[in-house]
């Protein structure tokens, strides 16, 4: 489902990318991508697995809380200009929410229902769309943790 979201006109944040499966089909697909992990086997097995498949993509080795402060503060070097919208991907299900909960409240970026309006007059995309796969938790709960 959120492979059909993404478009050759956005840009894909994996930051929790374990072998870089979802990046590299988008990479594939034409989607400007930046995958990251800080485990150093799966950012060398994803760079492996880039190359045998030919797929164009940034891979980075940092920390996910780092690099979600960044892309808030709208980092020129993790958003591209050229895109249409960033799709923020946090696949850490026991941490995904309260590292995205913790870099919102320390953000001056407004959020509205999933994506989060960047400011009018910058280069660079529209929007940055989060997808935080965790454990369980209703939409409610989701909401809750994330605005708190």
């Amino acid at each position: 489902e959120l492979v059909q979201r993404i478009s050759p006109r956005d840009a894909l944040l994996e930051l929790c990318a374990g072998a870089g499966a979802l990046s590299m089909f988008c990479a594939r697909r034409g989607v400007k991508v930046i995958a990251n992990d800080l485990n150093p086997d799966a950012v060398s097995c994803m760079k492996k697995n880039a190359r045998n498949n030919k797929a164009d993509m940034v891979i980075l080795q940092r920390d996910v809380s780092d690099l979600l402060h960044a892309i808030l503060d709208q980092d020129p070097q993790l958003l591209p200009e050229k895109c249409d919208k960033a799709h923020v991907v946090i696949n850490l299900p026991h941490l995904g929410l309260e590292l995205l909960s913790s870099a919102l409240s320390k953000s001056d970026v407004c959020i509205w229902g999933p994506a989060v309006e960047l400011p009018r007059g910058r280069t660079g995309p529209k929007s940055l769309r989060f997808y935080c796969y965790t454990f369980a938790h209703s939409s409610d709960k989701v909401r809750e943790k994330v605005r708190s």
